[in-house]
This record gives C-alpha cells, structure tokens and sequence, in this order.
C-alpha cells in the first residue's frame, strides 16, 4: 500500500510540475522550488525529487547538484529536432488512423476541435490542440508512437507557451476539419499528405522566418532569452 500512494505522490508531484513548465508558470532558466511543491501537495520532497528526475529525463529541467533545480533553455536546434521528429512520426499515426477510426473517433476528434475553435485567437488552447494531435496518434492503436507524438506535443506546447508569455504572438488559430475529414473518410494518404503540409507550414511559419515572431529574441548562443 505504501508503495501504491508513493507512486501516486510521485505522479501528482510530476503532473503539477509539468504543468508549470508546459503553462510557462516556470520560465527558462527559473529555479524549480521543491519546498514549495511538496508543501503544495502536503508531502515530503522525496515524491518531489523523484518527479523532477522524470522531467530531467524529458529535457524540460536541468538538477545541478548543490545548486538546485533549473527550467532548461530552448534553443532553435531543440526546436528543429521537434519538427523533423514530428514529420517522421505525425504523418504516419495519421495514416494509420484513417484505416482503424470509429465514428465516436472522429466524433471526439471534432468536438476537441471545435473547443479549440472557441478559444481565445490570440490566445489559443494550447491543451486542446495538443489533445488533438495525441488522439489522432491514439487511434492509430500504437501505444509506442503515441507515446511518442506525446511528448513533442509537450515539447511545441512548452515551446509556444513561453513565447507567450514573454508577450510575443502566437502562430494562428488553425482548424483541423481537412485532416478529420480525411481520417473519417478512411482515406490514409490524404491523411498523411495533409499532416505533412501542416507540420511544414508550422515550421516554416516558426522557423523559416524572422525567429523572433514566435520564439523572442534568440541570444548568440540560439536559446530563447
């Protein structure tokens, strides 16, 4: 039993860490206060510290020993690792998922949409639009690439929260209604080939351009500042 609530102190002391770094709550290069956390969770730092070290696995914090905790910088090599990732994996969950979706599927699909929709334009769901990208890989029924789309979702999640937080602007609100469509349809290359010109177009739009429409200022060393 007190292996099963150390592990649920542990995961609750992660999801509310990751939290704070996905929402920008905690910038690059903030120190992480483990005090404050398990005094938040009404536990001791041990949860706390085990926590941190799965999101130090995940590159979003650094643990400096004798110093203490610190949110990672974002470089533009960081980012591009993300997109070339995400163009290898994101359009073959697609196809995959046009060949196994149900109707209550694609149903789901378009109502995490449509909430996405209703959001702020200047100041996207990012949770939501992250929920889409996961459940598209979700339905392709491998728990491994889901797993995988996952965690660069977290990655653009984090990457645009902060630059949102710095007061810069986001990319546009998008739909993703070409993409259900084509997922409901069952039609697995329209599929692939429009998740394709969609993660090309993000990155063109983050990447390709002035860096400082949606990243900041990038300081010599290309972290965002």
């Amino acid at each position: 039993m007190n292996g099963v609530r150390r592990g649920s102190l542990v995961d609750r002391a992660y999801s509310l860490a990751k939290s704070r770094v996905l929402h920008a709550q905690l910038l690059p290069d903030s120190f992480v206060d483990e005090a404050a956390l398990a005094d938040e969770l009404g536990t001791s730092k041990t949860p706390v510290r085990q926590a941190l070290n799965r999101l130090a696995a995940e590159g979003f914090i650094r643990i400096l020993p004798q110093r203490g905790t610190i949110v990672n910088r974002i470089t533009t090599a960081d980012i591009e690792h993300v997109y070339y990732l995400r163009e290898l994996l994101e359009p073959a969950a697609s196809e995959l998922a046009a060949t196994r979706a149900t109707r209550q599927q694609v149903e789901h699909l378009r109502e995490l949409d449509e909430r996405f929709q209703q959001s702020d334009e200047l100041a996207p769901d990012l949770d939501t639009h992250n929920q889409i990208h996961v459940g598209v890989a979700r339905i392709a029924g491998m728990p491994m690439l889901t797993k995988m789309v996952a965690e660069l979702q977290d990655q653009m999640q984090w990457f645009l929260a902060v630059r949102a937080a710095q007061g810069g602007p986001l990319p546009p609100r998008h739909r993703h209604t070409d993409l259900i469509d084509a997922v409901a349809a069952g039609d697995p290359a329209a599929a692939a080939r429009i998740t394709r010109g969609s993660i090309e177009t993000s990155r063109t739009n983050i990447l390709r351009g002035d860096p400082r429409t949606f990243l900041g200022a990038l300081s010599p060393t290309g972290t965002v500042t």
